[in-house]
């Protein structure tokens, strides 16, 4: 392959990576939690899908696609990036293969993409990010996140929020129809109480994950500006302005010399300082945000990786020297630490503060869950379906993940995968211990981005953020200038790095790259006790991140290092324009295909479940009846499909009795959804069995701590005493 083709394609494969990111980080994970009231049309219904589980299966294979072109183009390839592929395509082979027996096969699919989707494109970047000016493009891209993502932060905050609650107190009954809530449900309760609190998502479903997606941006920003700042001695221009319109670099004059900070006026601004300046602030705009999302564990994540880096740049030539012993320090300490907290929750069978002890029963409920499914797991996106049978009886919580990476991957993809998923974990960090070359082969970048590149990068972003999400405000026009404000923050962020960049000498460039690693380490640490983001777009920032600065700038081969090409076969403003014209276009595709080809495909239940709206509204019971049944026969262990089976057959005055034994079989330990089953004569069972059922609730309700808002109410115990006591006259009567 000519080397002008293959680094163009690389160029191509890497572009496509950081795009398909970015979709995902503002598309993807969006929800219609907080402003639902703009998703309706004037006839009441619904005119805009979200993108779901069809468009993260699409967004998959494009990155399938971008990898294997990456592969393609690098030619040789160091040994440690052919074992880290190993790894991981036997671990999404275990996940294929757990898909078979899944409860929801078609979440687990989902799972596989998603969760391939994030391991093969930090492998891709890993193999990519071998020069200095990729390198430069990751930190400029994620600091370009860091700053969208705080303007999308604060506008939910002092805007769409307080937009929210007055729309929910003045139509709170329409609101949960919307959501599909019942009035005074718990789930209603627990949202009115998130938005009471203003807890602040992003893009995302869930304060948790925002908080955790800005651990390692928030870790990049904060090394520029200690590096700048550190940069304050040395000789630098002075600030200005860029001369040149198509150009974000100084103006390079050949017959003026740059100018020499000695002779600059008072009024200069060194640039170093300036930078060092905008990073402090976007920095402190950042860490608001994390204080906005009410995360307390995203916080304390960000904290303690702020501190880490501030010890790593103070000690920076110990740590340098005894970098080997420093990990082993910190591996052991983590080690202490874990088993410290096992030993504590064994003998006191809880943990010490109430959020961790909720933790400890999600983690004592998965171990039957593996010791059943040791191989394989019970399949992605499956915990959920399992938990209500393993679960404790004291634990009051119904939850979709342990809330522990590697307790999910051993649950819902078994022993082996977890093993897999460890060792890529420590090969990953172990490239950080790698010696950085003392004389580097790759190319030094010395120049900013250029203005086009920027400027295309975020005008595809926007295109691809406006088509889909257009019509989710009420006027094309709002969402075109709240999609050009969060464009214009990124190109902002981008342009500041950029020039940051060029400001720092290479070990400080290797600071920066610590520093992102560094912040997925928070990640990490935060994923064990916390939402666990195995598939979401989280994961897939993690991996990026880590892929592509946890190792030294080293070539892939001899030739790409030492033979130096030349600056248009590095930068062609058409072929990238017309690449990433051709990426847009097949992300757009697979935006606006995927939900079409979704309810057409027989494995999916989504579109039962839209005929079963929709006859039930309708009053037609024995379609919807046969609706949620074949939904049921996608989704085997859905406690929400039996339910809606039970209640039509009630209704429509047939037996229900099989589908009520095997709710209990399914949930052993919940006491209230029992009493409602068995209130009634209706649902098929004997006296007999119904005694036995509504005592085992007592007892159940016994369990739980006092303070429980799951206990009956004393209203609730005198009517089930009433029941047991008809029952059991009843039963006597019968004998």
């Amino acid at each position: 392959m000519k080397p002008r083709l293959q680094t163009f394609l690389a160029w191509t494969a890497f572009s496509g990576l950081l795009l398909v990111l970015a979709v995902r980080m503002t598309l993807l994970e969006v929800t219609i939690r907080t402003i639902p009231h703009a998703m309706v049309g004037h006839a009441g219904r619904t005119i805009l899908h979200f993108p779901g589980p069809a468009e993260i299966v699409g967004a998959g294979i494009v990155t399938l696609a971008l990898t294997g072109l990456a592969l393609i183009t690098m030619g040789k390839i160091r040994k440690v990036a052919w074992l880290l592929l190993t790894l991981i395509l036997l671990i999404l082979t275990l996940a294929i293969a757990g898909t078979f027996h899944a409860a929801n096969r078609f979440a687990a699919l989902v799972g596989v993409f998603d969760t391939g989707m994030g391991l093969l494109a930090g492998w891709a970047m890993l193999i990519l990010c071998t020069t200095d000016r990729r390198r430069q493009w990751v930190v400029v891209v994620m600091v370009g996140f860091l700053t969208m993502l705080c303007v999308k932060g604060f506008y939910q905050r002092y805007v769409e929020i307080p937009e929210t609650i007055h729309y929910f107190v003045q139509h709170e009954a329409q609101y949960a129809r919307q959501m599909g809530w019942k009035l005074n449900s718990p789930e209603m309760k627990l949202y009115i109480g998130r938005l009471n609190s203003k807890e602040v998502t992003g893009f995302f479903d869930l304060s948790d994950a925002f908080a955790e997606a800005m651990c390692p941006l928030l870790m990049l920003v904060a090394a520029l500006g200690i590096a700048l700042f550190n940069s304050r001695s040395t000789d630098s221009p002075a600030f200005q302005p860029p001369t040149s319109p198509g150009n974000l670099s100084p103006a390079r004059s050949p017959r003026r010399a740059a100018p020499n900070p000695g002779s600059a006026s008072k009024g200069d601004i060194p640039l170093p300082q300036f930078l060092a300046v905008c990073s402090a602030v976007i920095f402190l705009a950042g860490l608001a945000i994390v204080v906005f999302t009410k995360s307390k564990g995203g916080l304390a994540s960000a904290v303690l990786c702020l501190l880490a880096l501030l010890a790593a740049w103070r000690w920076r030539h110990w740590v340098a020297l005894h970098r080997r012993h420093v990990a082993i320090a910190v591996v052991l300490l983590a080690a202490v630490g874990t088993a410290g907290l096992l030993i504590w929750g064994f003998h006191f069978h809880s943990l010490p503060t109430k959020s961790l002890k909720f933790r400890w029963e999600y983690w004592t409920g998965a171990v039957p869950m593996i010791f059943h499914h040791p191989l394989l797991g019970v399949g992605l996106n499956n915990f959920g379906y399992y938990y209500t049978q393993y679960k404790l009886p004291s634990a009051p919580e119904d939850v979709k993940n342990p809330h522990s990476v590697l307790v999910r991957v051993a649950a819902e993809m078994g022993l082996p995968a977890m093993v897999l998923w460890a060792a890529v974990i420590a090969v990953y960090f172990s490239l950080v211990l790698e010696t950085q070359p003392t004389t580097p082969r790759a190319r030094v970048s010395s120049q900013p981005l250029s203005v086009w590149a920027v400027a295309l990068f975020a005008l595809a972003w926007w295109w691809i953020h406006f088509m889909v999400l257009g019509t989710t405000r009420h006027t094309v026009e709002y969402v075109a200038l709240l999609d050009t404000l969060y464009g214009f923050a990124a190109v902002i962020g981008m342009a500041l790095a950029s020039y940051a960049w060029t400001q720092l000498k290479p070990e400080f460039r290797r600071f920066v790259a610590l520093a992102g690693v560094l912040g997925t380490a928070g990640m990490f640490l935060y994923d064990q006790v916390n939402m666990a983001q195995v598939t979401s777009s989280v994961a897939m920032l993690f991996w990026m991140v880590l892929g592509a600065l946890a190792t030294p700038l080293l070539p892939s081969s001899p030739d790409q290092g030492s033979a130096p090409l030349k600056g248009s076969a590095l930068f062609w403003p058409g072929a990238a324009l017309g690449t990433l014209g051709f990426l847009g276009a097949v992300l757009a595709a697979v935006l606006i295909w995927a939900p079409i080809v979704r309810r057409t495909q027989p494995w999916d239940p989504a579109r039962f479940a839209d005929q079963y709206s929709q006859n039930l509204a309708a009053g037609n019971l024995p379609a919807a009846l046969r609706d949620a049944q074949a939904v049921l026969r996608r989704d085997t262990r859905s406690q929400n499909w039996l339910s809606q089976i039970i209640a039509i057959k009630m209704r429509l005055g047939e037996d229900p009795a099989a589908q009520v034994q095997k709710m209990f079989a399914l949930n052993r330990a919940d006491a209230r959804f029992r009493f409602r089953l068995v209130s009634t004569p209706a649902c098929g069972l004997t006296p007999a069995q119904r005694l036995a059922q509504l005592q085992l609730a007592l007892k159940l309700n016994a369990q739980l701590p006092p303070t429980e808002p799951a206990r009956f109410s004393p209203r609730e115990l005198a009517e089930i005493h009433r029941l047991i006591h008809a029952l059991a006259v009843s039963h006597a009567a019968g004998q």
